[in-house]
């Protein structure tokens, strides 16, 4: 009988199957590893290397700015656009014209990179009171710096226990060139009570209206301003306005002319401020202030001491 034939399925191949697998395997994970530590090196080379020169250029840009800056640098010169009067030259006086050139070149570097010096410099020239507003400051060629500005108009000096200030149309309180200038053409208002505006640290607030007297001294010097005979009026004393309310005009011929009340806040029985300023061009026309006169126009009907000039 013969022998039946079998197949059989070789064992012994299998566990060399799985090795050549997971060697395979091993080889291609060992290959992507590097590629990734490859790729990973090289990044923090990358950012290694950009570090290092941002770090060499922020070292480098101070001594290199300043280099150019050197190089470049002219001296400063400054152009100050003057308030003009119907465009024939400029009403600011001389001395303020020359102490607001003092201040801003004393404030601008020949630095052209310097923007904090054009910054300060708006702020320096604001402080005076003058301008109520710096529009810009700008570096031009050849060190030259353009300085546009919002001006304020001086319209009395105010005189308080000897010392002198100077303030605006708004009783604005403008800055007094050193050397001082030249205030016997404007208008003198005297011995306010109220103190001149001041900053915390107790100077003086230059740019801040003097409330308190002074404001109203100043509306009514503008309000006659003009009046044909006004400029005889000199000023406004205010000696007496805390105590009894009362404006008092005093003129160049030694008259004083009681106005009363603030414009605009009359007591009760008081004048109108039209009937007021209709007694105060009667005054002038009559030339009744040229006598050393106190008059009264607080009441509708003008009184009249000749007696006395108190």
């Amino acid at each position: 009988m013969a022998k039946k034939k079998t197949t059989r399925k070789s064992r012994a191949k299998e566990p060399n199957a799985a090795r050549e697998f997971v060697g395979r395997a091993g080889e291609v994970f060992r290959n992507v590893t590097a590629t990734m530590l490859a790729e990973h090196t090289w990044r923090v080379i990358g950012s290694v290397a950009i570090v290092g020169v941002l770090t060499a250029w922020a070292v480098a840009r101070g001594p290199l700015m300043e280099k150019i800056a050197q190089n470049t640098a002219d001296p400063v010169s400054v152009s100050i656009g003057w308030p003009s009067a119907d465009g024939e030259g400029t009403w600011l006086p001389a001395s303020v014209q020359d102490e607001l050139e003092r201040i801003a070149l004393s404030t601008l570097t020949m630095d052209p990179f310097d923007h904090e010096a054009l910054a300060q410099t708006a702020t320096e020239l604001e402080k005076t009171g003058w301008l109520s507003k710096v529009n810009s400051v700008r570096r031009e060629t050849d060190g030259l710096v353009r300085i546009e500005g919002a001006w304020r108009a001086h319209a009395a000096v105010v005189v308080k226990e000897g010392e002198q200030f100077l303030v605006g149309a708004g009783a604005e309180v403008l800055k007094v060139p050193l050397g001082g200038m030249d205030t016997s053409m404007m208008y003198v208002i005297r011995e306010p009570r109220v103190d001149v505006p001041t900053l915390p640290d107790g100077s003086i607030a230059y740019g801040e209206s003097w409330i308190g007297a002074v404001d109203e001294a100043i509306a009514l010097l503008r309000s006659i301003d003009g009046v044909p005979g006004s400029a005889r009026i000199a000023g406004i004393d205010l000696a007496d306005f805390s105590r009894d309310v009362r404006l008092v005009l005093f003129t160049t011929g030694g008259s004083r002319i009681v106005w009363g009340s603030a414009i605009g806040d009359e007591s009760p029985g008081e004048a109108s401020t039209e009937q007021k300023m209709a007694n105060l061009r009667g005054i002038l026309a009559n030339g009744d202030d040229t006598r050393h006169r106190v008059l009264e126009i607080v009441l509708p009907q003008v009184e009249i001491d000749v007696r006395s000039n108190r």
